[in-house]
């Protein structure tokens, strides 16, 4: 029996979406293996330093930058105090969620972990770079590259997550590989037939995903298509958004409350195409939840998004960063050409269902595991 400990900064049995949820299924694959005991370290999130915080705001108010303060040098020794306390020490292998928070940690035996990107990546997508200090993120980035580097295997949710790691800390590459990623939604056991005339869009940063873009593009197509709709799902949406009739809030919903998750599932199962011009993306979870149930997607050709699209096939790619022509564009096609349409929603469910699921990333982590300790004296 292989003897694992498990080390994330989240709580294994909360997730919705995005992270929190490739934490809850990497973790439940790594449990349910016949060949694994595992020692869950969960919820190592030592509280933000309030003055180092403060002190870092305060510089970006006066015009300077400040410190990327989640991970300063404190905290990320709190952390390794923390892990380094909890673990099981006759174990064989530590197995981490994501990489950052533990760049100090005393690596005492193998590791491997499961990331969607490194820092560097994380930073340029979701940040400006240029608020924080030169020195302080290269210290981390140095950090980040060494963990990568020494790690046993590096499981990435997609090529070009790994691509990005490689070029941003001038690694080699040879400990890492694509483990893939699944939707956090039941896969359907067929396609039903019973979509209707709307666009969905899924965001809780609704400006960041794209959600304005989506609007501006429905209010200019509704015109022509007066019987589609378009349903927003997430954060809530300015109120000039709302002012077109055909356009429905239907807020955020938890999927840890199963009347909810019930309702989500059915706005999938019943949308016509998810609609996600996003700037700010890694692997969207959502593409592929979209996809259990036919509903093709209308992305950005970036960031992972590729990877999960097959253009024509499974969904339609725009370029980066989207138009609102394109987006029109795009939209309109799949209105006019019912039987292409048709068959992508065939494609996609058989893709999705086939290709991202978190049992396929389960197996390609466990198979990885085994064959490595096997080589181990």
């Amino acid at each position: 029996m292989i003897r694992i400990n498990y080390i994330t900064n989240l709580d294994v049995n909360k997730y919705s979406g995005g992270w929190s949820a490739m934490n809850h299924h990497v973790y439940q694959q790594l449990k349910q293996s016949d060949n694994h005991s595992i020692n869950l370290i969960q919820d190592v999130n030592p509280p933000v330093s309030l003055l180092r915080k403060t002190i870092s705001k305060l510089r970006r108010i006066a015009g300077l930058k400040g410190e990327f303060f989640y991970f300063s040098v404190d905290r990320l020794k709190k952390i390794k105090a923390e892990v380094e306390l909890k673990q099981d020490q006759k174990s064989d292998l530590d197995f981490y969620h994501g990489a950052t928070p533990w760049i100090l940690v005393k690596q005492s035996r193998p590791y491997m972990l499961y990331l969607d990107a490194c820092f560097a990546t994380y930073i340029d997508v979701y940040h400006k770079r240029e608020k924080f200090l030169t020195s302080h993120l290269e210290n981390i980035h140095r950090t980040e590259a060494r963990f990568l580097e020494k790690a046993a295997h590096v499981f990435f949710s997609s090529q070009w997550a790994l691509n990005q790691a490689i070029a941003a800390y001038n690694l080699t590459g040879d400990n890492f590989s694509v483990a893939g990623l699944g939707g956090n939604i039941p896969i359907p056991a067929q396609l039903k037939g019973n979509y209707k005339n709307y666009f969905l869009f899924v965001g809780l940063d609704f400006l960041g995903k794209g959600g304005m873009l989506v609007a501006q593009a429905f209010n200019a197509i509704s015109k022509k298509y007066p019987g589609f709709s378009l349903q927003l799902v997430g954060g809530k949406p300015p109120d000039e958004v709302l002012n077109n009739p055909s356009v429905r809030y239907l807020g955020y919903f938890n999927k840890s409350d199963q009347q909810q998750f019930l309702v989500l599932q059915k706005i999938f199962e019943e949308a016509y195409a998810l609609v996600l011009p996003t700037n700010k993306d890694i692997t969207p979870l959502v593409i592929a939840e979209a996809g259990y149930y036919g509903c093709p997607s209308i992305a950005v050709r970036n960031f992972g998004i590729p990877e999960m699209i097959e253009n024509g096939k499974t969904g339609v790619l725009i370029e980066s960063p989207p138009n609102i022509q394109s987006l029109i564009t795009a939209m309109e096609m799949l209105c006019n050409n019912h039987t292409t349409y048709q068959k992508m929603r065939l494609n996609a469910f058989n893709y999705f269902s086939d290709t991202f699921t978190w049992q396929r990333t389960g197996t390609i982590i466990n198979n990885t595991i085994l064959n490595f300790l096997k080589k181990l004296p």
